[in-house]
């Protein structure tokens, strides 16, 4: 924080809070878009300067908040426990703290606050500075944006569709579906760029993109790496396109038959493709990725060529594959932590619980997906330790925070053993009262590979009062009736029929009966994968009751969702 904020500068600042007078505030702190606040004995609420308050919380004076209640009404409700907590720990005279916050501004804006204070020694009063930070947190946001998507046409770089490759090959695996993994090259961008300029360039770009937005359907995944090649990841095509030459070819013929109308003129993009399958036995994305770029640089003359071993074989090294000491270790060593994605009423858009995804910090301390090791350790039969490593996780959690309710994802290898599933019940039973805020999600898949197994873990743990959900509802296509045996309470649409919806008509009708079928039997339903605004409002429409997808929040270290 600046010096001119310093808790030496609060107190100097309130030095006559009772009358709200300003006449020892320093100028500066209008252009630090800051004021001080004090909270009295009484619980009475006063301001150093009511007019930049007002101007601050974007309300008149006459609706500043005036009491303690009044102002924590004013703070967003999931900051609003933690901050009312910190002032009342604030138990000795000239106890300081730091923390920052969000206000609901009378607009109906969210804005940001930093605040610095301590409880006064002479009256007992708590006194602090507030500063608006909400540009500055607007600005680490685009920068965490950015460290994850391309500038130019907003797709995701190479880390991130690195992430979301893996899973696909790790969704190909346990589903049995083959996948493509697919370079798209643009030729002529530096032609474009001398020709029409760099604008020119990036508009072609951008333009490109959108084309290949409306191919991909979820959970195919598309992103950019380096200026001139678009990666594309597509699981389980059907007819034609499942031979990846075929869709590569039509790939080609969607992204240069039809020119791209900019301000510069109708421009062309000359393309080539190079393709590779998966699931390749002890292949991750980062190969595959190597072998798209050799079957473009393997044969010059073609537009679309397919990789073949003959083109040279990435050499996966030793230390990329998860052994069965590496997860023993990352669990010791408790670096398996949960990230929390928000999933939201659908009317409403008000939280209802959160989804737990497990996240791995690496030995130098960086956190990434854990999507490589959970697929290791289902080859190597551990996922079950991770399922308990979660629940453990989350027990502390919903400890520490008693409003929460979360969801967590059994594994079917958690499920199929008795022992493991009698296990994880024992310690379900352990968290006590908590379990009623616990929702357990298994994999259609999982849950149709032994019904009966997966009908009496459901039985055990509802009966401790969890509620239990069916997860990828859609992806297998199988008996609704089926999986109504195992009486889940919810069931969560797979993201592949949710993505594009909006426009797309069929799959809407095949949704609304899915919703039909669920209220029919008295089950919720979940849209997964919501990333656009009028899917979600078309899933509203269509009776669906909660959403959850990058459009109301990505995964996070800590439970965060803003309405």
């Amino acid at each position: 924080m600046p010096s001119e904020t310093t808790y030496d500068s609060v107190k100097e600042m309130n030095a006559s809070p009772s009358t709200g007078s300003n006449h020892h505030e320093p100028l500066h702190f209008d252009l630090l878009k800051a004021v001080g606040l004090t909270i009295s004995e009484n619980e009475d609420l006063s301001w150093s300067d009511p007019k930049l308050a007002a101007r601050l919380l974007r309300c008149s004076i006459s609706n500043l908040p005036s009491t303690k209640k009044t102002w924590l009404a004013k703070i967003h409700s999931e900051d609003r426990r933690d901050y009312a907590r910190l002032l009342a720990s604030l138990g000795w005279d000239g106890a300081r703290y730091e923390t920052r916050y969000r206000i609901h501004t009378d607009d109906d804006r969210i804005l940001w606050f930093e605040a610095a204070g301590q409880r006064l020694s002479d009256n007992g009063a708590l006194t602090a500075v507030i500063r608006d930070i909400t540009d500055s947190r607007e600005k680490e946001d685009r920068a965490i944006w950015l460290s994850q998507h391309d500038g130019a046409t907003g797709l995701p770089n190479r880390d991130s569709f690195l992430v979301a490759a893996n899973t696909l090959i790790g969704l190909s695996q346990r589903l049995s579906a083959k996948g493509a993994l697919i370079r798209i090259r643009i030729t002529n961008l530096d032609d474009v760029n001398l020709i029409y300029g760099f604008e020119a360039g990036e508009r072609l770009l951008s333009a490109m993109a959108e084309r290949l937005r409306h191919v991909v359907k979820s959970p195919d995944c598309l992103g950019k790496d380096n200026a001139t090649d678009f990666l594309l990841g597509v699981l389980g095509v059907q007819g034609p396109d499942a031979d990846p030459q075929v869709l590569s070819e039509r790939l080609h013929r969607a992204l240069t038959e039809a020119p791209y109308i900019t301000p510069q003129g109708r421009l062309v993009a000359k393309v080539e493709i190079g393709h590779t399958i998966f699931p390749q036995a002890t292949r991750e994305a980062e190969d595959l990725l190597v072998q798209t770029q050799r079957a473009i640089q393997f044969e010059a003359s073609k537009t679309v060529t397919a990789y073949a071993p003959v083109m040279g074989v990435p050499q996966t090294p030793q230390s990329t594959a998860f052994k069965e000491a590496d997860i023993i270790a990352a669990l010791n060593e408790r670096r398996i932590t949960l990230a929390y994605q928000p999933i939201i009423h659908a009317r409403s858009r008000e939280l209802h619980h959160y989804e737990c995804l497990l996240r791995l910090r690496q030995e130098d301390g960086e956190l990434v997906s854990a999507g490589r090791l959970i697929m290791a350790a289902e080859t190597l039969g551990l996922a079950h330790l991770l399922d308990r490593r979660a629940l453990e996780l989350a027990g502390q959690k919903l400890q520490k925070e008693p409003e929460i309710r979360l969801a967590l994802n059994v594994s079917a290898e958690t499920v199929k053993s008795e022992e493991t599933a009698d296990d994880y019940v024992s310690a379900l039973k352990a968290l006590g009262p908590v379990v009623d805020r616990i929702t357990l999600e298994l994999t259609e898949t999982a849950a149709l590979n032994d019904p009966a197994k997966a009908s009496a873990f459901s039985n055990e743990t509802r009966a401790l009062g969890c509620e239990f959900a069916i997860d990828d509802f859609g992806s297998g296509y199988t008996s609704f009736r089926n999986l109504m045996a195992i009486e889940a309470e919810t069931i969560k649409i797979d993201g592949s029929l949710i993505k594009g919806i909006a426009t797309t008509p069929h799959m809407q009708s095949f949704v609304r009966m899915m919703v039909d079928l669920a209220q029919t039997f008295s089950v919720k339903t979940v849209a997964e994968m919501v990333e656009d605004p009028a899917d979600a409002e078309i899933l509203t429409r269509l009776g669906v009751d909660y959403l959850q997808g990058y459009l109301f929040g990505v995964p996070s270290a800590e439970p965060s969702y803003q309405s």
